[in-house]
Parts: C-alpha cells; structure tokens; sequence
C-alpha cells in the first residue's frame, strides 16, 4: 500500500468520527427538544423519545442492507458519501423546524448506508494489487491483512469512542446558547464534512485507477514455467465455507456481549447513583475505552509493518472474557454496590476496545465488495441483541433475578472469551484457505 492508500484511510476514519459525531449529538438534541416541549408528565414524552429511537434504529437497520446494495455496485466510497449526504439532509429537515419524525428517518437511514462502507472500504484498499484471474476479486487475506484491518477497525473504534463522550457536551452547549436550530445546523455541517472526507477517499480510489484496461492475452505467463492453464480453474469454495461458519461464531459472541452490556447497565436503585455519578463513570469508561482502543491500534499498525503472524481473533476473545469478568463483578455487588459496579464497568470497558476487532473479521469474510453485506449483518446483529438486552433490564432492573441474569450472561462471555482464545488459531485459520490451514 502507498501513500495513495495511507491517506484514504485516513480520510475514512476521520469520516467515521465525524459521521458518529453528528449521530450522537443530535440523538442528545432529539431527546431534550422533546423533553422541553412535553407539556404534560403523563409519559408522553418519554414515549415520544422512545417512538423516534425506535424509528430511528429500524430505520437505520433496513438501510445498511440497502447501503451494502449499493455499495455493491458503486463500491464503499461512493456509498459513503451517499449516506452521509442523506443524514446530512436529515439534521437540515430538523433544524428548519421540520417534522422531527422525518427528520429522525432520514438520519437513521444515512447513518444506516455510511456505517457498513469504512470497514469494507479499509477491506479493500489494504488488499493486495494482485487479483485472482477468474473474478478480479482480491487474494485471501494475509496475516499482515489481518492486523492492518484489525488496526484500522480499532482506530476507528476509538475516534469513535471519543466523539460519542464529546458530542452530548457540544450539544447541550449548542443547545442552550443558539437552540436547536443551531445544534442540528451544527450536525449538518459536521455531517457534510464526513461527506467530503469519504469523497476525497473516492477520489483518490479514482485517480488510481488505470487510464485503460490491460490489453486482452492468451493467458497469464511467468518466467522459466510453463503458461497457465486458461481461463483458470474454478476457486474452491472451501475457503468461502470456512469463512462464513467463523462468522458466524464471531457473531454469536459479539451479540452475547452487545446483550450484557445492555443487561448489565446501570439500575436506577443502585446505592448512590445519582445523575452526577452516573455521568462521571460514563466519562471515566469512555475515556478508558478510548485510550485502550488507541493503543491498541497502534499496536496492530506495529505489528502489520513488522510481518506478525498473530491472529487478531485472540483479541477478540480476552476482550469478551474481560467484559465477563467486569459483569461478575457487578454482580458480586447484587446492584447495590456502586464500588463493585463501577469496578466490572472499569473491566467490561477494556474488554469494549478489544470486541471492536471483531467487525475486522466480518470486513474480511467475503473476498469483494460482498463484504458490505457481512459488514451489515455484524452491525444487525449489534442491533437486534442491544435492543434485547435493553428490553430485559427494563423489564428486570429491579427484580431480585437481576443479579442472577448477568451473573449468567457474564459466565457465558467469560467462557466464550476464553474458548476464543484457546482456539484463536483454528478459528483464525477458517478465513485461510485450506492449504494454509
């Protein structure tokens, strides 16, 4: 990779942070815009929040498979820009006095196409230049693939991470000092910035492109062999099989972990619990996430340009054993020990940096541009089991089975985490073709 390449990905990631940025301010927006204009306390507003949520997140849902499609055709670059233009439009609706359910639907929907396309674009572009004759389709990934994606992905993670703490201060501040016209405005603009940061990575993917096609040959020579046979021989879908069953693994942990992260929040009777403590921790684990994820990416860059072979699947394991642990922990308090709490969210939050790596995994299952689609079922699956999990600690927060509840789901990480571990090379050999197995 050149340094074509180095500053696309640059662009993408400073596109994501900004993409997350505006998403999460202006969700901080939507939820106090709703909460001043509730004129009663009968909960209408808190069902008004709940019904733009829901809009937004289904939405968001339905349009990352419709990103993923176009994607396909136009490559991750392109729809990148597509999708931040649309979320862009959407904070405009809302800032010009429109509708917020609209609003809200075009957000979600931009937020839906962007998400899938940096992770397949950085796929992509840290692909070797050699393509397989048969499809043009790039060659299995190899182990400096690997934690060059992996890297990028934590990277991302923790610019992402950071805007997320940072946006809900800017937005209250936007909020109280111009209105909501001026926060959502913001939003726009910050959001028209992603565009232009995805379109200058599209840019570069199009001035590196040949001025003409290869002349046409009889079949592909090298010296002192004989010419390849022609056209070559069909590719084994061995590799493909391998692939799609160590997502699935992959998947089914990373969905236990987005479902205790939800079950093991914070309950409202915790002991001490006021508002101001609960912001001061989600500052604390924001910044813990930030700063391990970090370091972690830059590790991984290290590690890609020194020739490692490690799997990055490892990672991924002791991540979800640490997020089990840190639910144990909490536990242990039965939730109504702040000091027990806030020491399994200070685990369960290094353990967040490391999962992160995870959706390097799904970037690099499909071998084309198809990888937007797995890219799109990964965050499916993030937003299915969050949304379970956040339905059962509504529904058990305050029930004596609580405890019990991440008590198990924490049992159930820490085991999947540490068979990950164990295994981290026969799992990481499912991507390889058979013969590097």
């Amino acid at each position: 990779m050149g340094l074509r390449g180095m500053v696309a990905l640059g662009l993408l990631l400073a596109a994501a942070v900004a993409d997350r940025f505006a998403h999460t301010a202006s969700r901080s927006t939507l939820v106090s815009l709703v909460l001043r204009s509730a004129q009663t306390s009968d909960g209408s507003a808190s069902s008004e929040i709940a019904r733009l949520v829901l809009v937004a997140g289904v939405t968001s849902l339905v349009a990352s498979f419709v990103g993923a499609a176009i994607a396909l055709g136009v490559g991750p670059r392109a729809t990148a820009v597509i999708g931040a233009l649309i979320s862009a439009v959407g904070y405009a609706v809302v800032a010009s006095g429109g509708p917020p359910l609209l609003g809200t639907t075009l957000i979600g929907a931009g937020t839906g196409v962007f998400r899938v396309c940096p992770y397949a674009a950085a796929a992509e572009i840290l692909a070797p230049s050699t393509a397989n004759e048969r499809d043009g389709s790039p060659p299995p990934p190899s182990p400096a693939r690997f934690l060059a994606v992996s890297a990028f992905v934590a990277l991302v993670y923790a610019g992402a991470s950071a805007s997320a703490g940072v946006a809900p201060v800017v937005a209250g501040a936007l909020l109280v000092y111009g209105g909501h016209a001026v926060a959502f405005g913001v939003d726009a603009g910050v959001a028209v910035l992603a565009a232009a940061l995805a379109g200058g990575a599209l840019l570069l993917e199009v001035l590196g492109r040949p001025s003409r096609p290869p002349a046409p040959t009889a079949g592909p020579t090298f010296p002192y062999r004989a010419p390849a046979a022609w056209p070559p021989p069909p590719a084994s879908t061995a590799n493909a099989t391998g692939a799609l069953a160590g997502f699935a693994a992959l998947a089914a942990a990373f969905g236990l972990w987005q479902l205790a992260m939800q079950v093991g929040a914070m309950p409202s009777h915790l002991a001490g619990a006021t508002i101001d403590v609960f912001g001061r921790m989600h500052a604390a684990a924001t910044i813990v996430t930030t700063l391990a994820a970090l370091c972690l990416g830059a590790i991984l860059v290290v590690a890609a340009r020194a020739g490692w072979s490690f799997p990055p699947v490892a990672l991924f394991g002791a991540g979800l054993a640490m997020a089990g642990l840190g639910l144990l922990v909490k536990s242990l308090g039965g939730g109504h020990s702040l000091v027990l709490f806030g020491a399994g969210e200070l685990a369960a939050s290094l353990g967040e940096a490391t999962i992160s790596i995870g959706a390097a995994y799904a970037a690099l299952t499909s071998r084309g541009r198809g990888a937007v689609f797995v890219v799109a079922a990964w965050m499916a699956v993030a937003y299915v089991a969050s949304t379970a999990g956040g339905a059962l600690h509504g529904a058990l927060a305050a029930s004596p089975l609580h405890g019990a509840l991440v008590a198990v789901i924490g049992l159930g990480c820490l085991s999947a985490g540490g068979v990950l571990v164990a295994l981290r090379r026969h799992v990481h050999a499912l991507w390889l073709p058979p013969a590097e197995r």
